[in-house]
């Protein structure tokens, strides 16, 4: 059908992932 939202929906969904995965590392690995 529509190719590109489902493709750009997939790839918003794996940036929001990138984000947090990359969020939850920052606050895990404190350089205090």
């Amino acid at each position: 059908m529509w190719p590109i939202l489902i493709v750009s929906i997939v790839g918003l969904t794996v940036v929001i992932e990138r984000i947090f995965w990359w969020g939850g590392r920052w606050f895990r690995r404190d350089p205090k």
